[in-house]
């Protein structure tokens, strides 16, 4: 017999807070709980793409903040 592979489930930053929310309030802390090593490769995976698109946004936050104050001198001098 050959083992049937599950598709992964698409992670969306709301599935995983559920999975999150659900862990922490039916685990108590001390409690070790066991992952499958390709469900959290992904979560790491998606933590560094977030984190990747976070520092991306603040940058462009920036520039155009910066782009803001240049057009407010000019028009309203």
């Amino acid at each position: 017999m050959r083992c049937q592979q599950q598709s992964p489930l698409p992670l969306t930053p709301q599935a995983v807070q559920h999975v999150l929310d659900a862990v922490a309030t039916a685990v108590p802390a001390a409690t070790q709980i066991r992952v499958r090593s390709e469900l959290l490769n992904q979560l790491v995976n998606q933590a560094g793409e977030i984190s990747i698109y976070r520092g991306r946004l603040s940058q462009r936050n920036s520039q155009f903040n910066f782009s803001l104050g240049e057009l407010d001198q000019r028009c309203c001098v």
